[in-house]
C-alpha cells in the first residue's frame, strides 16, 4: 500500500482524533517489548521436543527395562540444528528447531515439585505454589500497559494479576476483526449501517480529508504518523518476546494405554528475534532425573552429585523473566526463593 493510500485508510476508519492535540495528550502508543506466552497445557512430553531422550530406563510401575520413546525405538536418532540445539526427531519438531532454534534459549530439568495440573500451573507460572502470586505477562502489562486498552490479552491459562491490571479474556482472536471493522460484526448476520448510509459517510470523511490535507501542520503530523506506523510493522518480529512452558513433563515410559503420566520435570522455551548469548541450559539425567548446576551454569551430570538448591526450580525461570521485562521492582513485593542459583546471566 502507498503511503498516501496508507493515510487515507486511516482516516476512513475514523482514526482521524489521534492526531489532535488533545488525544494526543490522553494516549500514547506503546513500542515496547510485546510479551507472548504460549501455555502447553496438560504437561508435556519434552523427551520427544527440547530434551530429548533415545535411550531405555527401568519401569518402576512393573519392573522391566523399556524405551522411553517409541521414536528411538524405531531406531531414530537425536538431532540437531546447526548452532547446537538438540531436539526429538519427533512429530514437526524438525521446521520448528531448524528453522527458529537461532532465536531459542531452552531451559530443561525444570523441577515443578509437583504432578498435580492446578499446582504445576500455579508454580510454573508465578513462581510460587500458593495463590495470590501473579503471572509474569500481568507484571509486564501493569508495569509498561498502565493506560492502555487491552494491555494483558488472555484466552486461558494462568492469568492472576493480583489486583495490578485487569486481563481481557478473548478466546478467539479473531474477534479483534470486530473492532476493525465494527459495520460488518461476525455475530450476526447483518449490517450495523445500510449501504446508502456508508457511501454518504464515505463523501464527508474523503471531503473532510481533502480539506485537511491542505493545512501545513496536518501534513507534518501526517508524515509523522506515517513513519511511526512504517516503524512499527518493521520491529513487530523485533519487539517480539516469547515463553513457551507447560504443567510439568511426562513419565519416561509409557503406561499400560501407551500414554505416559506426570512428572515434575519440565522445560520451558525463551525466543527473541536477536537469539541469546546461549541456546540452552540445564538438563536431566539420561534416566530423566534431575540434575543440578555448577557455578557457571554449566550441567553437573552426576545424580548422585545432584545438588538440591542447585536444581532450576519455576521461582528461577520466573526470576529470569522478570529480568527480561524489566519488571524486578515487583520482587519486594512478590519475592521468589531462588537461593543462589541465578540465571539471568543467560539474557547476556
Amino acid at each position: 500500500m502507498h503511503r498516501r493510500d496508507l493515510l487515507k485508510a486511516f482516516f476512513a476508519a475514523g482514526l482521524t482524533p489521534v492526531l489532535g492535540p488533545w488525544a494526543m495528550a490522553e494516549n500514547r502508543r506503546y513500542e515496547g517489548p510485546i510479551y507472548i506466552t504460549v501455555f502447553a497445557e496438560g504437561g508435556w512430553d519434552v523427551t520427544s521436543l527440547c530434551d530429548p531422550k533415545d535411550g531405555q530406563r527401568l519401569n518402576p510401575a512393573n519392573g522391566n527395562t523399556v524405551w522411553i520413546n517409541h521414536w528411538a525405538e524405531a531406531g531414530q536418532s537425536i538431532a540437531t540444528t546447526n548452532n547446537g540445539l538438540r531436539y526429538a526427531p519427533f512429530a514437526d519438531n524438525e521446521r520448528l528447531f531448524q528453522t527458529l532454534g537461532s532465536k531459542m534459549l531452552v531451559i530443561n530439568g525444570i523441577d515443578t515439585q509437583t504432578n498435580a495440573h492446578n499446582a504445576g500451573v500455579r508454580h510454573t507460572f508465578s513462581g510460587r505454589f500458593a495463590d495470590g502470586y501473579p503471572a509474569q505477562t500481568a507484571l509486564a502489562a501493569a508495569r509498561h500497559g498502565a493506560g492502555l486498552p487491552l494491555a494483558f490479552l488472555s484466552n486461558g491459562g494462568y492469568r492472576e494479576t493480583a489486583g495490578l491490571t485487569q486481563f481481557t479474556l478473548m478466546q478467539d482472536p479473531s474477534t479483534l476483526n470486530d473492532l476493525i471493522n465494527p459495520n460488518d460484526p461476525t455475530w450476526v448476520d447483518s449490517h450495523y449501517h445500510r449501504p446508502e448510509s456508508l457511501d454518504l459517510i464515505a463523501q464527508a470523511r474523503q471531503a473532510r480529508l481533502d480539506r485537511l490535507l491542505g493545512q501545513q501542520q496536518l501534513r507534518q503530523r501526517l508524515q509523522e504518523a506515517a513513519d511511526m506506523d512504517q516503524r512499527f510493522g518493521t520491529n513487530l518480529v523485533s519487539r517480539l518476546r516469547v515463553v513457551v512452558a507447560s504443567d510439568f513433563g511426562r513419565t519416561p515410559w509409557y503406561n499400560d494405554g501407551d500414554g505416559k503420566d506426570h512428572w515434575p520435570l519440565g522445560s520451558a522455551i525463551l525466543m527473541r528475534d536477536n537469539g541469546f548469548s546461549r541456546n540452552s541450559v540445564g538438563g536431566t539425567s539420561d534416566q530423566v532425573e534431575a540434575l543440578s548446576l555448577n557455578g557457571d551454569l554449566s550441567l553437573n551430570p552426576d545424580p548422585q552429585a545432584t545438588q538440591q538448591e542447585r536444581i532450576i526450580r519455576p521461582a528461577h525461570l520466573q526470576q529470569l523473566l522478570r529480568y527480561w521485562a524489566n519488571i524486578e521492582h515487583y520482587n519486594s513485593t512478590f519475592p521468589l526463593e531462588t537461593g543462589s542459583l541465578d540465571l539471568r546471566s543467560m539474557l547476556g
